[in-house]
């Protein structure tokens, strides 16, 4: 099954106008930034400081690839993101920071990468929970580990826990978000975008990792309804069965 169902789009109807994403979703995203250094502070660790190549999925308007670019010159970075408003953004913070000889982007879906790609390394933050868990949320990851060397880590970050589990903690991400100076009607709207999101328990998230062939899952990042984990492409001994999608 394919990876790109249609579902809400950032370039005809966002559920955030991508001139105002960068500065909405650090301020609705409790702990937004952490994300982003503890990643890297895990790359660092165990790509130690060697070239390496990144996957990017979901740049967007460019987080990843500014942070992990700044972080060492030695590294490449791959971005995929299906909206071309988006990767407009990213495109200029590319050249604003001098990185466009490192960075390449690719407008559309990881399937369409050459599966015979090795990366070194990917994330794939607040994505997953666009797509359905009717076989296109374990297609992405298949997709993302098809195209990663054996043993390299994978950092996901979603939204996770069900639906009711979201709405249960809801008041609060919309008070959050005002004490970070977003208006309620802001905080409401977007709450209404997240009924078109696919949240799923985190076991149901562990489950997808071995069904794609991921291993030793640690959550790191835990912050209301959002989640992170590590995991990595496991070896060949290792590899759990894949279902049919």
């Amino acid at each position: 099954m394919s990876e790109n169902p249609k579902l809400i789009n950032f370039d005809t109807a966002p559920p955030i106008q991508v001139v105002q994403y960068d500065d909405m979703i650090r301020k609705f995203v409790p702990g937004y930034d952490a994300i982003f250094q503890l990643a890297l502070a895990h790359f660092q660790v165990v790509l130690a400081s060697t070239p390496a190549s990144l996957l990017i999925v979901g740049a967007g308007s460019g987080k990843e690839l500014i942070t992990f670019g700044q972080a060492d010159p030695t590294w490449t970075l791959t971005g995929v993101d299906p909206s071309a408003h988006m990767l407009s953004i990213a495109r200029q913070k590319i050249a604003q920071y001098n990185l466009a000889e490192r960075v390449t982007l690719h407008q559309g879906f990881v399937e369409e990468l050459l599966a015979t790609t090795e990366f070194d390394a990917a994330t794939c933050i607040l994505v997953m929970h666009f797509l359905p868990d009717n076989g296109a949320k374990l297609a992405l990851l298949s997709n993302i580990a098809a195209r990663l060397k054996v043993g390299a880590p994978l950092v996901l970050v979603d939204i996770f826990g069900g639906r009711s589990f979201v709405k249960e903690l809801e008041p609060t991400w919309i008070r959050h978000g005002e004490q970070m100076g977003l208006a309620v009607e802001a905080m409401q709207k977007l709450g209404r975008a997240q009924d078109e999101f696919y949240p799923i328990q985190e076991e149901r998230t562990l489950e997808l990792f071995k069904q794609a062939g991921f291993a030793n899952p640690t959550r790191f990042y835990t912050a209301l309804f959002y989640g992170g984990w590590i995991v990595t492409k496991a070896r060949q001994e290792q590899e759990y069965s894949k279902v049919e999608s």
